[in-house]
């Protein structure tokens, strides 16, 4: 039985976080399921310098690892680095969002040629030398889960984790780098329910009442009916289990309305589920930004119109807000800067403020010949892969246009500075530290963006 030793990545900020691993626990489940010996190491809560960790290195016939966003990269090929001059005969493999966003030279020129890119099941069977991989949308993560110590699974189960339920979203924003443009697929429900009750189950032998979940649906209502048998099962878990699951996740402010009409259940469900928090994607409040960027579904009308059913039904209405595009202007940014300050303050919303970059791998934008220069300077200089994070500032990278830059930042902090005194805002922003610059400067900056709290 060959090893498989997956590694969770840190933070990339300079501090710890514990986050339960949605995507390596589905890998890793689908690895047990086709007969590896799987398990999982976390980098923010071991070292890759200790010597137990440097020995499952040795030991391991393959490594993997998964990038989440893009500010993960310089951790990556560090870790890369690493795990080779422990054990150079093992067989590295790297995935994620961001690794599936990156064409072969550009994957070579960050990482070498030793590490595998891994983009889809028929990339990870060739690299493992298997013919059949299980569907990971039909099995459930009960042996995934075991391999994981009880005081690390505590430690997750006491913070919030991902759940992965669905993905896939049949929209196309230019500037969003998931999996777009495609039919959304559930998991079987059956095997989620299999999932939450053995989560619920360690969480009572913890001493835990609560478990609160962040739900991997790109857009939680896209596919009303197949979300509200979800929600029931979340419920009925709750209700045999004595645990209270909460969750909350992304949704589309038109699916959230279709789905308000179609379910004659909508209230009850979402109250016996504890769905008590949705980001809605306006990503401002422009109509002409929205179609340059091919967010043609939304409509500030309907968003006026969320806010209100949410405040019915009890659901805490997250403004996720997505601007500083190339098509904003002075009147655009002012009107989002209003926008999310009103709604927070007297409609009960959250504000969750991003600032737009306009190439990160899997986007639109970064096979672009428009984007060609500065996408050929992040690959060649990793680090700049930082400045890529959407809580990040923009700099001459990723908004060259100085006023458009300022005016860009200047909106984004101004939301932030306003809202935060109040408990009405949850992101906080990372400066940029990509590139060359005085070594003082590089390390105030490093601890100004350790000092940052964590993203929501």
């Amino acid at each position: 039985m060959k090893k498989i030793s997956l590694f969770n990545l840190p933070y990339p900020f300079g501090k710890r976080q514990i986050y339960l691993p949605s995507t390596l626990i589905v890998v890793g489940a689908q690895l047990i399921e086709a007969g590896f010996e799987v398990e999982l190491i976390d980098l923010n809560l071991n070292s890759l310098d200790e010597q137990w960790v440097q020995d499952k290195v040795r030991a391991a016939d393959f490594i993997g690892t998964s990038l989440v966003g893009s500010s993960n990269m310089p951790d990556a090929i560090q870790f890369s680095n690493q795990v080779y001059q422990v054990n150079p005969r093992a067989t590295i493999l790297i995935g994620g969002q961001v690794t599936e966003g990156l064409l072969p030279n550009q994957f070579k020129t960050l990482f070498g040629d030793k590490p595998i890119q891994i983009n889809n099941d028929s990339t990870l069977k060739k690299a493992l030398g298997v013919n059949q991989l299980p569907d990971v949308f039909e099995i459930d993560c009960v042996k995934m889960y075991k391999t994981i110590s009880d005081e690390a699974l505590k430690l997750y189960l006491e913070q919030e984790a991902g759940l992965f339920v669905a993905q896939g979203c049949r929209f196309a924003c230019r500037f969003c780098g998931a999996a777009k443009s495609r039919q959304e697929r559930f998991r079987s429900l059956e095997k989620i329910r299999t999932d939450l009750q053995y989560l619920a189950g360690k969480a009572r032998e913890f001493g835990l009442s609560k478990l609160q979940f962040y739900i991997s649906s790109l857009d939680l209502f896209q596919s009303p009916r197949l979300f509200a048998d979800f929600l029931t099962i979340v419920g009925d878990v709750s209700e045999k289990t004595g645990v209270q699951i909460r969750i909350r996740g992304l949704s589309c402010i038109s699916s959230f309305i279709t789905a308000y009409k179609t379910l004659p259940n909508f209230h009850e469900l979402v109250m016996k589920a504890n769905l008590f928090a949705v980001g809605f994607g306006f990503d401002g409040t422009d109509e002409k930004v929205w179609r340059d960027e091919n967010k043609t579904h939304n409509r500030l009308s309907l968003g006026d119109r969320v806010l209100e059913i949410c405040r019915e039904v009890g659901i805490t209405a997250e403004l996720l807000m997505v601007f500083g595009f190339p098509e904003d202007n002075l009147r655009t940014l002012a009107k989002t800067v209003w926008y999310s300050v009103r709604k927070s303050f007297f409609c009960g919303a959250v504000a969750r403020p991003y600032l737009a970059k306009m190439f990160i791998p899997k986007n639109d934008n970064w096979m672009s010949v428009n984007f060609a220069a500065p996408v050929e300077k992040t690959v060649r200089h990793p680090s700049f892969f930082y400045n890529l994070d959407f809580a990040a500032l923009g700099s001459p990278l990723t908004h060259p246009r100085r006023w458009h830059r300022w005016a860009s930042n200047l909106a984004y902090l101004t939301i932030i500075i306003l809202l935060t005194p109040f408990g009405k805002n949850t992101t906080f922003p990372l400066l940029p530290q990509g590139g060359k610059r005085p070594r003082w400067r590089q390390k105030l900056i490093e601890w100004i963006n350790r000092k940052m709290p964590f993203d929501r």
